[in-house]
């Protein structure tokens, strides 16, 4: 399964990784962006973890 992130994900995704760095520094900013890589393809693998959401669209969240 693929993992999409809409246009305003990305943006947000863009924003916390800006604020991690300017109050933690870029090894902060580096590691979140790396467990949440890791965690965006453990998701790809295994696509039923997670809550149910949307049922109907079978859009889960975190």
């Amino acid at each position: 399964m693929k993992v999409v992130w809409t246009k305003k994900a990305q943006k947000r995704f863009i924003e916390i990784l800006a604020y991690i760095e300017f109050n933690f520094g870029h090894t902060a900013r580096r590691s979140f962006k790396t467990k949440t890589k890791d965690f965006t393809d453990l998701l790809d693998k295994f696509p039923e973890i997670g809550t149910v959401e949307i049922p109907e669209k079978k859009i889960r969240g975190f």
